[in-house]
């Protein structure tokens, strides 16, 4: 279940409307409760906005950060109309997912926790699937490809950018096979993430 990533700078995001798509840091550590960078389709046209990460839900205290891509397909009352009508994508250079069983000691306590792996395309922008309501989204999730599969049981829905048109046009089915995306793993948590 993916909890952190890492956001491009408002800079970053103007080079990249300019046409560049590699960067370094400035970067922004983005957590569910925060404000994110994302990107909304209208009228056909890209415009750049912030939503927060995490719907409010009724039954419990915490936002529900994460939307099973399998849960939008199965037409849950929850996601229908998000998954239907209100596709975005999230811009990012890389995201973490714990390691399933591999402990390490935490820097700061000595305590075991485990191991959190990064996951990116080197220095390059991409772009993670989410739906949204109101002034939040949920980051939408799908079995992991080969490379996030040695780590965890779920990854965030990466988009080559061919398949961009496909999220944002209704497409769902097609994004439940991830191992045509590449990605690079690191163990660099709890070290500090260095492009």
């Amino acid at each position: 279940m993916c909890v952190h990533y890492y956001g491009p700078s408002q800079d970053m995001l103007k080079d990249f409307e300019g046409g560049r798509k590699f960067f370094s840091a400035p970067f922004r550590d983005i957590f569910p409760g925060k404000t994110a960078p994302v990107y909304f389709f209208e009228d056909g046209r890209r415009k750049l906005g912030e939503l927060i990460w995490g719907f409010p839900v009724d039954w419990t205290e915490k936002p529900v950060f994460n939307t099973r891509l399998e849960s939008g397909l199965e037409g849950k009352k929850m996601w229908r109309e998000a998954f239907e009508k209100r596709r975005i994508l999230l811009p990012t250079l890389g995201f973490y997912e714990p390691h399933s069983s591999l402990m390490v000691p935490s820097p700061k306590t000595g305590r075991l926790i485990k191991q959190q792996y990064l996951f990116n395309q080197g220095s390059k922008l991409f772009f993670m699937a989410a739906i949204y309501e109101e002034d939040y989204f949920s980051l939408i999730t799908t079995p992991p490809n080969s490379v996030v599969a040695k780590v965890h049981d779920r990854m965030p829905l990466v988009l080559n950018e061919d398949e961009i048109g496909l999220w944002l046009g209704g497409e769902g089915e097609y994004f439940l096979d991830r191992d045509g995306i590449e990605l690079e793993a690191s163990p660099k948590y709890p070290e500090p993430l260095i492009f």
